[in-house]
């Protein structure tokens, strides 16, 4: 099956025409972008399109879009992530809208791609929002090796 996803909730101009051509989107948390008003949108969206939703979640950088590396403590990562996470799995349930995967944006995808404990990092946020959740990554990333070893389903994404 070929998913065809987009990454939304970022302030886009026109976002709102791609819902229709979409299987699954990877809604921004507040991480890099997004805030309460876009989540909501983006879950009333997924609803009326029947779009699979799922969390885009980044390195604490609103100034550079979450577009570059950080030096951040594993800890506070993990606390940033549980943050974003948690906001829109909640939001979107307000909205009756399954959360069902995670996608990493930018900078951290890049990273973790590469890095094991930054991968064992999100895969333990995943787990302790939702042990439901799936992480789309590369079948040969460290995230899909992390998210292995957590019992945490991996989409592949080419």
């Amino acid at each position: 099956m070929i998913d065809l996803s987009a990454d939304l909730g970022e302030g886009a101009p026109r976002e709102d025409e791609i819902w229709p051509m979409i299987d699954s989107a990877n809604v921004a948390c507040g991480g890099h972008a997004g805030d309460d008003r876009s989540m909501r949108e983006a879950a009333r969206r997924a609803r009326e399109t029947g779009v699979r939703f799922g969390a885009h979640p980044s390195y604490p950088d609103r100034a550079n879009f979450g577009r570059r590396s950080m030096a951040i403590a594993l800890p506070a990562l993990r606390e940033s992530l549980l943050e974003q996470l948690s906001r829109l799995r909640d939001i979107a349930a307000s909205e009756g809208v399954p959360l069902i995967h995670v996608k990493p944006h930018g900078a951290l995808y890049n990273d973790a791609h590469r890095d094991r404990d930054l991968a064992q990092t999100i895969a333990a946020a995943m787990r302790a929002v939702d042990p439901t959740l799936a992480i789309v990554c590369a079948a040969s990333s460290q995230m899909a090796a992390a998210a292995g070893e957590a019992g945490i389903a991996v989409v592949r994404e080419a």
